[in-house]
């Protein structure tokens, strides 16, 4: 039996059929230009190529790793974003640099800084990493009157992302803070650092909600990398 014909209805006009065409991803399909026939891939093209396939494992177990703290989000093409900051220092030391992920946006549209309005301390110890947050009427921006709590969220990712099995998370959250309270308090969120020699990076999520349920636009969320480090063990 014949395969379906995928539904092309929604993908974009293409801006010049004679010299882009389209590539479909994991993440969405877009227009790339076309390479003319013959023409000889350059040696800086072929390592960006070669860094961006090695990577690929290793950027979806991270990507598989985080799903499940991304509810909410509209992270777009996170793998290609992630890919393009990695590929540099993969192509100097061969493996995933995770500090190169530092300051990283899960959402392009709706960054932390955009709902977090206050500023956060970070602070590393020997074994643990702590997160100070400071909360009081204003911390969070309320885009509307549907939302009427926020909490905060600690993910901090460690291991090596060469090697299947090899990532951990480790995980805090806070309580609810009511949008209408006007008690000052800081959040305090420490999450324990590997034992063993390990990269890390920490993250730190802000959701709100709807009463009961969680918040339904993604720009009541904010999710950035914050932190980096590597153990010593």
């Amino acid at each position: 039996m014949p395969g379906k014909k995928k539904n092309n209805r929604n993908r974009p006009v293409n801006p010049d059929p004679a010299r882009y065409e389209w590539v479909n991803s994991s993440e969405g399909g877009y227009y790339r230009l076309k390479k003319a026939a013959g023409t000889p891939v350059n040696s800086s093209l072929r390592a960006n190529n070669n860094a961006t396939e090695s990577l690929a494992p290793a950027i979806k177990r991270i990507r598989m790793k985080l799903d499940a703290y991304t509810q909410g989000l509209d992270p777009g093409r996170v793998q290609g974003k992630m890919s393009g900051l990695l590929s540099g220092p993969f192509k100097k030391t061969g493996l995933p640099d995770l500090a190169a992920l530092k300051g990283f946006e899960f959402q392009k549209e709706h960054v932390l800084e955009k709902l977090l309005l206050v500023p956060y301390r970070v602070t590393v110890y020997h074994n643990h990493v702590e997160l100070l947050i400071p909360v009081a009427k204003g911390t969070v921006k309320k885009h509307n009157n549907l939302v009427t709590d926020f909490y905060f969220e600690g993910i901090l990712l460690h291991g090596d992302a060469m090697q299947e099995g090899s990532l951990a998370v480790e995980y805090a959250v806070s309580a609810p803070y009511s949008f209408s309270s006007a008690v000052k308090q800081t959040c305090k969120l420490e999450l324990p650092l590997p034992r063993q020699v390990s990269s890390w990076m920490l993250l730190l999520k802000v959701s709100c909600l709807e009463g009961n349920e969680m918040a339904a636009h993604a720009r009541h969320y904010g999710m950035k990398v914050v932190e980096v480090g590597v153990t010593s063990g």
